[in-house]
């Protein structure tokens, strides 16, 4: 089970009309999954919320499901509305059911409402909206939080068609791909009875789409599926992409063409935008059917240079998308109290990491909406580093780390009109690990207790993340990437105690140094002179026999490093580095 919770600033909300069996014939289709959830009716302008519906075939209208998240206050119904079209828009009222909140269901039950009073029939093509809205439904604009209300949920947009949910906004219809810009769907399924047959019907979830502002660096992808759901057989005879180089088309089914789908059957295929330019891209898949009749979806998209907001010297940023417009802007929850864990990975350090940065907020749910949190500052977390496994998810726990971190405000920005945290933590000892994963868990249990650390998602990266299933005990792929930088040891302290005996016939060099460091030992013959390096010695040993020289003088430098990099050029004013002169010994083994 899919264990995100994913807070937005912005939402927009879409739908895809897709018929299945028949008797009674639902005409969409979603997950029991829940990524997404939006406000009731009466919140910040939005008076009525709806799906748009196309008959796909005669048809008597028999009940309407919705996916309620919460009742908020004591609203004493809501009110279920069918219009017919205008133009693409609700248009006149056909008929309406009102229902008292208590016979409404909330997550993770369906409520179902029955229509077959209003004795309304559709013929095939014919469009219809169900919408509902909410008797003293009440949002507080001074004090940003619903009073009453009944809140709908919404899915990430895997089933969406764009434009298909609607809004009565401001006393105006929108599409909520118009209002907004995001493929966001809402969970309403309209129940139907077919009084004809069906013939076969081409659907896809997206008529077209728009990634959006893209960071460099990052990318985006989704997937696209077509669907026969009429009757008969749709014979799929080719899909061909063509547009800019930075958008590409991934087809599964290459090779197996023509794809016959049957009543009910569909097709997959994926589309990606991973931009290298800044500026806008274009494309288009050219889905040709049976009869030769070609749909097309365009694509497009918009590259922008994503400003970081890690401090110099990183090795690895991740940074929040913030308001640089991508509407990437959102929180993962990661945290203890409800069981859930995300994790990141990282790739290509080209050296030790000494610090991380993580970016989120800190909220709860005071049973009317969700609000910042201010008591768990300091806050305590579970960092863990892992390894990869065969499969590139967290494989074996590499470290672990238990830190109590002071949050920073970062300035100049806000989420949902709360504050964003810049969290920063340096590892006891330097951590060798060039490619791996970490995650990051919130675990306070204080004033509030229900208070979740909510990880930012960051516009750049491979487009996935690590979610961990409890129920399996098992990591999974889950969609988007998650805020952090990694650092390297900065200014190492040099080694100490440094001393120097006699092993037989061979100077041995000892000190004391933190576990994680390697020492570079060096070697000349003058104090001035050329250093070479002759041993290295891993995780802060501290100690080193030199069996390659025989009787004379020599020098010796130990320099802390957080790799296994051998500088062959020696700084002298370099702090991490510590000189070390060996007197003259020869076979009388003592030092002079």
């Amino acid at each position: 089970m899919k264990k995100t919770v994913i807070f937005m600033s912005i939402l927009l909300i879409v739908f895809s009309a897709m018929a299945v069996d028949r008797d009674p014939l639902t005409l969409s289709h979603h997950g029991p999954s829940v990524a997404y959830l939006w406000d009731n009716p009466d919140q910040n302008g939005i008076a009525n919320a709806g799906v748009w519906y196309t008959a796909p075939g005669d048809c008597t209208l028999e009940s309407w499901d919705l996916y309620i998240y919460q009742i908020i206050g004591t609203p004493p119904a809501i009110v279920v509305h069918v219009y017919d079209d205008n133009a693409g828009v609700p248009g006149t009222e056909l008929g309406s059911v009102t229902v008292v909140t208590a016979d409404l269901l909330v997550f993770p039950d369906w409520t179902n409402i029955d229509l077959t009073s209003l004795a309304l029939s559709f013929t095939a093509g014919e469009s219809f909206y169900i919408t509902y809205t909410v008797n003293l439904g009440y949002y507080d604009t001074d004090a940003g939080a619903a009073v009453t209300g009944v809140e709908w949920l919404s899915g990430d947009g895997s089933y969406a068609t764009t434009n298909h949910t609607f809004v009565d906004y401001g006393g105006t219809w929108y599409a909520m791909g118009n209002l907004f810009s995001l493929p966001y769907e809402m969970f309403a399924e309209a129940n139907i009875e077919t009084t004809t047959a069906l013939g076969p019907m081409f659907d896809i979830n997206f008529d077209s789409y728009n990634f959006g502002l893209t960071a460099i660096g990052g990318g985006k992808f989704d997937t696209f599926v077509v669907n026969n759901i009429g009757g008969g057989e749709i014979v799929v005879q080719s899909l061909a992409f063509t547009g800019d180089a930075d958008l590409s088309m991934d087809d599964p089914n290459v090779g197996a063409y023509p794809d016959t789908l049957a009543s009910g059957e569909s097709m997959t295929f994926y589309v990606e935008y991973y931009p290298s330019v800044v500026g806008d891209v274009t494309g288009n898949v050219a889905i040709t059917i049976d009869d030769r009749e070609i749909h097309d979806v365009p694509i497009t998209g918009s590259g922008y240079i994503h400003n970081s907001w890690a401090d110099a010297g990183a090795l690895f940023v991740q940074s929040p998308d913030g308001t640089q417009g991508d509407n990437s802007w959102s929180m993962s929850t990661s945290d203890l109290a409800p069981g859930y864990l995300h994790g990141e990975n990282f790739f290509n350090l080209t050296a030790s990491i000494g610090a991380i940065d993580f970016w989120g907020i800190n909220w709860f749910h005071n049973g009317t909406s969700w609000v910042p949190v201010d008591t768990e500052d300091p806050m305590d977390f579970n960092i863990i580093f892992y390894d990869n496994d065969v499969s590139g998810l967290p494989g074996t726990v590499v470290q672990t780390y238990t830190p109590t971190l002071t949050r920073t405000t970062v300035p100049d920005t806000t989420f949902s009109s709360g504050a964003m945290y810049k969290y920063h933590y340096e590892l006891p000892s330097a951590l060798a690990l060039t490619d791996g994963w970490v995650s990051i868990q919130g675990t306070s249990v204080g004033a509030p207790d229900d208070a979740w650390f909510m990880w930012s998602t960051s516009p750049i990266g491979d487009v996935n993340n690590g979610n961990w299933d409890d129920t399996n005990s098992v990591w999974d792929w889950d969609a988007g990437d998650l805020a952090f930088a990694l650092y390297p040891v900065t200014a190492l302290d040099p080694p100490t105690n440094v001393t120097v005996t006699m092993n037989g016939d061979f100077p041995e060099l000892s000190w004391t140094d933190v576990p994680g460091i390697y020492n570079n030992i060096y070697r000349s013959e003058t104090p001035n002179g050329v250093y070479s390096i002759v041993g290295i010695v891993a995780d802060g040993a501290g100690s080193f026999l030199d069996v390659s020289v025989t009787g004379g003088t020599y020098f010796y430098y130990i320099s802390a490093t957080t790799d296994m990099t051998v500088r062959q050029v020696i700084n002298h004013n370099q702090g991490a580095i510590r000189r070390v002169p060996i007197k003259k010994f020869g076979n009388d083994r003592m030092m002079k």
